[in-house]
């Protein structure tokens, strides 16, 4: 779980939106209340409101990514990215968190 006090931080140094409008959660459980969403209104890989909608372009906006840490998941996430950026380069910025796993296969 990604603690709320360290996204603030990524905030107060610039690395996402300041204008809480222009942040988007991407990968959310819950309300921003009660499940580990640090943004309201995030999207989920489960829902309707799923992050891999139909349609859904991860552009314009500020993008906290933080996955599920398995390859399949870490694969989907960047290839999204690496389709969605150059559709909108200046309004757009992506902030993933990543395992650092040095022994793994």
């Amino acid at each position: 779980m990604f603690h709320k006090e360290e996204y603030t931080k990524f905030i107060d140094a610039g690395y996402m939106s300041k204008d809480p409008k222009q942040r988007q959660e991407v990968f959310s459980d819950g309300d921003n209340i009660t499940g580990n969403s640090l943004e309201p209104g995030g999207w989920s890989l489960e829902n309707d409101n799923g992050a891999y909608k139909p349609g859904r372009e991860w552009t314009g906006k500020s993008f906290f990514l933080n996955t599920v840490y398995e390859s399949a998941h870490l694969h989907q996430m960047l290839k999204k990215c690496h389709e969605d950026f150059p559709k909108a380069p200046s309004t757009t910025s992506y902030l993933a968190v990543v395992p650092h796993m040095p022994n793994s296969t």
